[in-house]
């Protein structure tokens, strides 16, 4: 049906009905969708945009389409294959650039009509064909190198102006075609271009813009390109390999004999066929044609179509700071010629905004008269500031920009920025280019850089105290941002206020083709500065320490050897820096003391985080630091020699055991008043504002596996939207989620009801994005006193926080005040209370963390997956479930004994048929000798004699043969055989 319409779409176009731009575009989608029908060759959706498609676009869907010869033959050619083609065959795939295609063999096409267009013997000699383009203001040409051979062409003024350089680019690699097209049939023929999108374009058989889709429309109608055939490969190279043709191009033909020379090679010039210029002739008539078709386009009128005039906001105006404009800047401009011309009104239509007055790069200009686009464009701060109200704009008439223009380079012209003095404005100059030819400094490409001081950038309060603005939920505001961080608008706007990185001076000395030359150099300084402060500002408190400790003992090793600490990598010297890695766990091994009294150096594993930290040091410094190899093995070693003097013992890991239930009761248990190290808080008293906190903190650890963290601040921290809240505490009653229930319904709580809690961001999800969209649900008991929902709900009666402050108030706080919770703190009453019921020597066994490893260890004694503890401990890594969630003493003792009542009866392959080893069911060598002895005397026992042993024969089956062989009768036959046995002498 989608085909039919498309077909009677076309159908009217070619008869002349008029057309809207979304009728258009809707056939424009249907054919891209129809590609397969053809191998997905995109060359057959030439054409089909181009400047009247730009147009649709600038003035909406109802615009009318106006088709030139082009287009209509395009299309003409699209109904032909709806009507031919019912789909696409299996071999389609076979166009994709993706799709590896092996060479042709030689006598595949061999007595063919296909025949004549190869050689008479393929040869497999590869044949490399450069070619090159030069656009100058003064001069140009195109000029190509292969094998000795060269050939150049000249391009006049008005030639130069018409097209890009890029699109002379690939001229040049078609006459290279036409010229050894023929004399190379059949031979592999790789054409190497400097040019990226000539060869994109002939590897994808895909161009975009109208310029380089005629080119290589023209290309692929060529009688040498198909010659070629298969066996043709385009190849990009750098500019530095292409120096005989970039040379050729620019007709400098004494470089090339002088390389030539060099190279053992006479350079002869060879004249470019008149094919060749015909083809140019048919590029240059078709975009010529093109450029006319589109200028001659009517003009849509805008008053129709007219958006109310409106004052953007600030926050609009942020979204909106998009560099570059769009069909203007690409590499590939479509058409040189003709300048179409766009109003201020119609700029709104095409960007689907309405661009302000401030001329740092948002949009067009908007001032009397044609301003050069180059000129007009002036720099911009990295950070966005707000401009100033904007002047009445002049009419829309007058208001233009060129769209699709290439953009002339104006002398230098003094541009003043709406919001800065006279004194800060910059004077734009063309600066040199990294380009080949020096000439290029005053092309069309030239980079502007500026010659006069920095942009004034605004201030750090200005900038931040917007950006500070929080969000308002439903129990009031956020948190503040903690002073410790630094917004990434304040980092832009003042980079002073970070530290200069390594990584500024990287950029600053990049000497390389694709080094970064910012049109305003601070760009470069605020925002490498703020790049590095985004990397080191992740790094934690204690890794920084240990970093600093690291380093600086590495400095102390590296001084021994006369060498920088910082290694730059060399790829020649390996094993250079193996050893001197190695080398640092040896020195250190004597320097480094250890924390544990009475050993008599630290753990290699403490040497081996020097190195970690030396490696960490480096990666801030953008250098690679690998610590392994041969590190490995000196700590292997360290390792055995550690145990040999300490014992195996030494090196287990000193962890925490696990809080049991009675455990926690017994800390509920602890009297009040008991004395605590705690100036504010000398004595614990349960029934206060402290002691209702510490009893739902320590219930709330006990079921629900929380860290320290999670629950209190570090000293120094401060308290942010990260960590949890009043909000983070919800309940549900009756089957119904309450975020502020009253007091008389957490009264009337019955069993059945649930307390909520959602957890935070923590050290194993530091955004929350893996364990916060997961509650915490505790069921309600209030027979149980260490009941987790009963000392919440306790908690929320007796310390009320209003409903506006409880996103800003911590979910534990010291007082009425909202003060959170210090883990210094918490440790220290917890020492206090283990002490009350525990000796010293047991109650250094628990910490905070004993929490966590109870509740895994608990689960695990429940018989809980591992998937719900990991779940329920907000685990990610199967590492902490194995270290945590331990097996009881009694269960490990219950399955010993289990094990000590079982057979084992299993072997191993290998192990079948050895003497010492038996499978299983397989009779002991005695139990078969004797069943051997037994054979031999049934056979002197006659039937009475057997009738009288099956009385005292006990039963060993269940099949009862034995009684049934107590009932047997005589036998004839066996009598006859017993008596002759008899006879015999047996």
């Amino acid at each position: 049906e989608k085909v039919s319409r498309g077909r009677a779409l076309i159908e009217n176009i070619l008869d002349g009905a008029v057309v809207s731009f979304d009728q258009y575009r809707r056939l424009m989608g249907l054919l891209e969708h129809l590609l397969p029908f053809v191998g997905g060759d995109r060359t057959q959706m030439y054409g089909l945009y181009g400047w009247n498609f730009k147009r649709g676009l600038l003035f909406g869907p109802i615009t009318r389409m106006i088709f030139g010869a082009r287009q209509l033959r395009q299309l003409q050619w699209w109904l032909r294959t709806l009507m031919v083609n019912a789909g696409s065959f299996n071999s389609g795939v076979l166009g994709s650039p993706s799709v590896p295609i092996p060479d042709v063999p030689a006598d595949l096409f061999r007595g063919s009509s296909i025949s004549r267009f190869q050689s008479a013997v393929p040869s497999d000699q590869v044949y490399s064909l450069y070619s090159d383009a030069a656009v100058e203001d003064t001069f140009g040409g195109l000029g190509g190198w292969v094998h000795g051979q060269y050939w150049h062409y000249p391009l006049s003024a008005a030639d130069r102006a018409l097209l890009h350089i890029t699109a002379w680019e690939f001229i040049a690699l078609a006459f290279n075609i036409i010229i050894f097209g023929r004399r190379l049939a059949g031979c592999a023929v790789r054409f190497l271009a400097d040019s990226l999108a000539t060869v994109q374009i002939m590897v994808n058989r895909a161009a975009h813009s109208l310029s380089m889709q005629i080119i290589h429309s023209e290309i692929l109608r060529l009688p040498e390109f198909v010659m070629l055939g298969v066996r043709l490969s385009p190849s990009h190279v750098f500019g530095e390999v292409n120096v005989l043709a970039d040379a050729a191009s620019r007709a400098r033909f004494g470089v090339i004999r002088t390389l030539a020379a060099q190279l053992g090679d006479r350079a002869r010039v060879i004249d470019v066929p008149p094919e060749a210029i015909a083809f140019l002739n048919r590029v240059l008539v078709a975009v010529r044609e093109e450029a006319g078709a589109s200028s001659s386009l009517p003009p849509c009128p805008v008053a129709a179509c007219s958006p109310p005039p409106r004052t953007h906001s600030v926050e609009e105006l942020r979204r909106m700071q998009h560099r570059g404009i769009a069909f203007s800047t690409a590499e590939d401009q479509p058409i040189r010629s003709g300048a179409v011309r766009c109003t201020f009104l119609s700029a709104w239509l095409l960007f689907g905004r309405q661009f302000s007055s401030d001329v740092s790069g948002d949009g067009p200009i908007p001032v009397h008269g044609t301003f050069p686009f180059r000129a007009a464009r002036q720099l911009s701060p990295p950070a966005f500031v707000p401009p100033p109200p904007p002047p009445t704009p002049p009419p829309p008439n007058t208001s233009v920009f060129l769209l699709g223009m290439r953009r002339p380079v104006s002398p230098p012209v003094v541009v003043s920025r709406p919001g800065f003095t006279p004194q800060n404005d910059l004077v734009l100059r063309p600066s040199p280019s990294r380009a080949r030819s020096p000439s290029l400094e005053s092309s069309s490409d030239a980079h502007m850089a500026v010659s006069a001081r920095p942009l004034k950038r605004p201030s750090l309060e200005a900038v931040g105290s917007a950006r500070r603005d929080l969000h308002v939920s439903g129990f009031g505001q956020l948190p503040p941002i903690p002073s410790s961080h630094l917004l990434i608008d304040s980092l832009l706007a003042n980079p002073a206020t970070t530290e200069k990185s390594s990584l500024l001076q990287i950029l600053q000395h990049d000497d390389s083709e694709q080094a970064l030359r910012p049109v305003d150099p601070s760009l470069l300084v605020s925002y490498s500065g703020a790049v590095g402060h985004t990397i080191i500002a992740g790094v934690k408190l204690g890794t920084k320490k240990k970093d600093r400790t690291g380093w600086k003992r590495w400095e102390e090793f590296m001084h021994l050897w006369r060498s920088a600490p910082l290694r730059q990598p060399d790829p020649r010297f390996v094993v250079r820096e193996r050893f001197l890695r190695a080398a640092y766990l040896l020195w250190a091994k004597s320097r480094v003391p250890s924390s544990i009294p009475g050993r008599r150096s630290a753990k290699p594993a403490t040497l081996m985080g020097d190195l970690y930290a030396v490696a960490r040091v480096h990666k801030q410094n953008y250098l690679h630091f690998p610590v392994t190899g041969m590190v490995q093995e000196v700590q292997h070693y360290l390792c055995t020699e550690y145990e040999l003097i300490h014992g195996p013992e030494s090196l287990v890991p000193h962890r925490r055991e696990g809080f049991s239930r009675f455990n926690l009761r017994s800390m509920l248990s602890c009297p009040s008043g008991l004395s605590l190290r705690s100036r504010r808080f000398p004595s614990l008293l349960w029934d206060s504002w402290m002691g209702h906190t510490l009893a739902a903190c320590l219930c709330l650890s006990s079921s629900g596996g929380f860290r320290k963290a999670e629950l209190s601040l570090a000293s120094g921290v401060e308290f942010s939207a990260m960590h949890m809240s009043r909000a983070s505490l919800f309940w549900v009653l009756s089957n119904k989620v309450y975020r502020t229930p009253t007091v008389a319904q957490l009264l009337a709580m019955v069993k059945g009801d649930q307390a909520g809690v959602l957890a935070c961001p923590s050290k194993a999800d530091d955004l929350g994005l893996h364990f916060l969209p997961h509650p915490l649900f505790f069921n309600f008991d209030p027979s149980d006193v260490d009941n987790t929902a009963l000392r919440l709900r306790t908690l929320y009666i007796r310390c009320p926080v209003p409903a506006e402050r409880m996103r800003s108030t911590p979910l534990f706080t010291q007082s009425p005040a909202g003060e959170p919770i210090r883990g210094d703190f918490l440790d220290s009453v917890l020492k206090s209370i283990l002490l009350s019921f525990l000796d010293v020597e047991t109650a250094a066994l628990y910490s905070w963390h004993s929490f966590r490893i109870g509740l895994a260890c608990a689960l695990r004694a429940a018989g809980a997956p591992d998937w719900v503890i990991m779940a329920l401990c907000r685990w990610r890594s199967l590492d902490s479930l194995r270290t945590y969630a331990r097996t009881n003493s009694s269960d490990s003792a219950q399955w010993i004994d289990a094990a000590s009542s079982q057979s084992i009866d299993s072997i191993q392959a290998p192990n079948i048929g050895r003497s010492s080893c038996s499978p299983p069911g397989m009779l002991s060598p005695d139990t078969t000798a004797f069943l051997a002895k037994a054979a031999s005397v049934a056979e002197r026992l006659a039937p009475e004699g057997m009738r009288t042993l099956a009385s005292e024969i006990p039963e060993i089956d269940d099949d009862r043969w034995m009684q049934e062989l107590a009932g047997l009768g005589p036998d004839v036959g066996d009598d006859t055989d017993a008596r002759t046995s008899d006879d015999d002498g047996f």
